[in-house]
């Protein structure tokens, strides 16, 4: 009998320590952060000339969803309507699940959606560093709510953004407070500031500068009192003239340089319940509108480019140009001509930029190049080929001399499209 109980009580112990292996195996599996490490820098940002824009300014309305901007918002937010009837563009930016503050701001700045092994920071943090258009840039200034802000500016990041946040405390859920002074609070800050002469000098004399103000106002009025309240509709029409305010600001600032790109954006969305996080359309569809140096104006942009899709703002029928979160991070990267995040998995949305053929297609060299997973990928690839050319050489056909390839003929300019095509074919991407 103790034999038997031995044998039994062994098995037992095995049959655990195998369930053990397999549940923590699907951790191991599934659980892993697809952030890779160590990757090469990208290296040098293309030249300056080639940037079509000396400044980018990020105006995010946390849990604004698409419906409510169009539905309730469109015709009151007179400002944003005006600029996309007159000068802007406007499409649907679709996000990812986890539809939450956090991975909604990552997937905008760093091209990259939620790690799967946030789980085991509980979903509150990214458990690995991670690049950003803020880190590429030679200055960023950035104003909202601490926890955000936090997640791109920490002693282990780069020193190159200075944010500037209220505190946790003038937060409330309960519905006793002005959710809109969250807002205003942003915009008042960003006018202090932007009122010293020496902050002032840096936005105008320099480039590759960018200028982020997260409101959380909106998505504090869609918990409270909800997306389709005649309050959160308020809310929008304050943001709506705070974002008047900035630009007028900023345009004045820099004497109307035409050098100032714009992007109205949402991390996420909300139902009508006043909740997120899963991947109903309401919280995947957020609003997207683009004005400024090299943005088109949908006007001159072919009926092929939005696929028939159109919204009705002031009884106007605009066309409407979507997009995926994380290629607004490409987008930054090429107005501002940025070395693109790695690990980005954006794609330059080439519709939205208003540029030359040449210099369109540098941009696009631009982003293709310095995205590390493609150049990875290629390199390999490129390697396992006998007979193919090396790696090395990537950089100088991609690019080759960049001036003269700015005033090369049409015909040098498809020669260079066939041999990045060439390229792009061997990695089975296409251009």
């Amino acid at each position: 009998m103790t034999s038997i109980a031995s044998k039994n009580f062994t098995k037992l112990v095995f049959a655990i320590i195998v369930h053990v292996l397999f549940l923590l195996s699907i951790f191991h599996i599934y659980f892993q952060s697809p952030v890779l490490q160590n990757l090469p820098e990208p290296g040098l940002d293309a030249e300056d000339e080639v940037a079509v824009a000396d400044r980018v300014v990020v105006f995010v309305a946390d849990g604004l969803r698409a419906e409510s901007f169009l539905k309730h918002g469109a015709n009151r937010s007179l400002f944003l309507q005006d600029i996309i009837l007159s000068k802007g563009i406007f499409g649907i930016s679709h996000t990812r699940v986890p539809t939450e503050s956090r991975p909604g701001h990552v997937a905008l700045f760093a091209g990259i959606y939620e790690d799967p092994s946030a789980v085991f920071k509980g979903w509150k943090k990214n458990p690995v560093n991670f690049d950003t258009v803020f880190n590429r840039s030679y200055m960023s200034f950035a104003w909202g709510s601490p926890d955000i802000l936090s997640i791109f500016s920490n002693e282990e990041k780069e020193h190159n953004i200075h944010a500037h946040h209220y505190t946790e405390d003038i937060v409330s859920f309960s519905g006793n407070s002005n959710t809109s002074a969250l807002d205003t609070w942003v915009f008042d800050r960003v006018k202090e500031y932007y009122l010293l002469p020496e902050n002032q000098i840096t936005l105008f004399n320099k480039n590759k500068i960018i200028v982020f103000l997260h409101l959380l106002g909106l998505d504090t009025a869609g918990h409270v009192y909800k997306p389709y309240s005649s309050l959160f509709s308020e809310n929008l029409v304050i943001v709506d003239k705070g974002i008047q305010q900035t630009v007028n600001l900023i345009e004045k600032i820099t004497k109307n340089d035409q050098k100032t790109a714009y992007i109205f954006t949402s991390d996420h969305g909300m139902t009508d319940k006043g909740s997120h996080g899963s991947g109903h359309p309401s919280e995947t569809e957020t609003p997207f509108v683009a004005w400024g140096a090299g943005i088109k104006y949908w006007k001159n942009i072919g009926k092929k480019q939005h696929q028939n899709k159109t919204v009705m703002i002031s009884q106007t029928s605009v066309p409407r140009f979507d997009m995926n979160q994380a290629d607004v991070t490409p987008l930054i990267s090429a107005l501002l001509s940025l070395a693109v995040p790695k690990n980005n998995c954006g794609i330059l949305p080439r519709q939205y930029l208003n540029a030359s053929m040449v210099l369109l297609f540098m941009l696009r060299l631009h982003v293709f190049y310095y995205s590390s997973t493609f150049f990875i990928h290629l390199r390999t690839t490129l390697q396992d080929k006998p007979g193919k050319m090396p790696s090395s050489c990537i950089s100088s056909i991609i690019f080759g001399n960049k001036n003269s390839a700015k005033n090369s003929s049409s015909g040098r300019l498809q020669i260079q499209k066939k041999n990045l095509n060439q390229l792009l074919k061997i990695s089975g991407k296409r251009l």
